[in-house]
């Protein structure tokens, strides 16, 4: 499903798209029952939304808090403006993608409880409020499942990251073996007993001369 801008869809300030016949028809659509884990359903329920940034550095033009019937579905969040045309399968108000979005509690935000905040790749920024905490705690974790798209090729670095997280193994050392280098290059135990050699400088005595050698 396509990804739209928040304010793109002229529908979110209150008008409709749909002819007068178009909205008659409404009445005569078939309504079909929503069920989780069903045609990639995860999550569905009234939530209130509030639009703080259309990208990374630009605020919403219009901050004001709204309700609508949301259904979380595969990797998508679909926006209806109730639960009867979500049930009728109408054309939604707006379609995001949660894939790359940060979801997390946004407990910098006092005017209202249960609020979360939702930042997606593109840079824009909601605060959605679920009627429970539950609730909240449920779509947290739904759309932080849904923010890895399941067909994307697994990256290097990720590949990275898991040769990371294996098992340490046990270092190898390598003890010297006899006759080696390293092993003849230390001192043994009778070595270091054996005190000076027999040939070695000998101490002079108190009054003794020294003696010339025979040529």
């Amino acid at each position: 499903m396509h990804a739209a801008n928040f304010n793109e869809n002229p529908t979110l300030n209150g008008q409709s798209n749909g002819t007068p016949d178009e909205e008659d028809n409404k009445s005569n659509i078939t309504e079909a029952d929503l069920t989780i884990g069903v045609d990639g359903i995860k999550m569905f329920g009234y939530m209130s939304r509030k639009p703080t940034r259309e990208s990374q550095n630009k605020k919403a033009s219009s901050r004001v808090w709204k309700r609508f019937y949301v259904i979380l579905k595969d990797t998508d969040l679909i926006f209806f403006r109730d639960e009867k045309e979500a049930k009728q399968k109408l054309k939604p108000i707006q379609v995001i993608t949660a894939v790359g979005s940060q979801v997390t509690v946004a407990s910098d935000y006092h005017k209202k409880k249960n609020v979360l905040r939702i930042a997606l790749a593109s840079g824009a920024e909601y605060l959605v409020q679920s009627d429970t905490a539950d609730e909240m705690t449920l779509w947290i974790q739904n759309v932080r499942g849904s923010a890895v798209d399941p067909n994307a090729p697994v990256e290097e670095e990720i590949k990275n990251s898991l040769a990371a997280s294996s098992p340490i193994r046990p270092l190898s050392v390598n003890f010297p073996v006899e006759g080696s280098p390293a092993q003849d290059a230390t001192p043994s135990k009778k070595e270091k007993k054996r005190g000076p050699s027999l040939f070695g400088k000998k101490k002079k005595s108190k009054g003794e001369t020294p003696t010339k050698q025979e040529s």
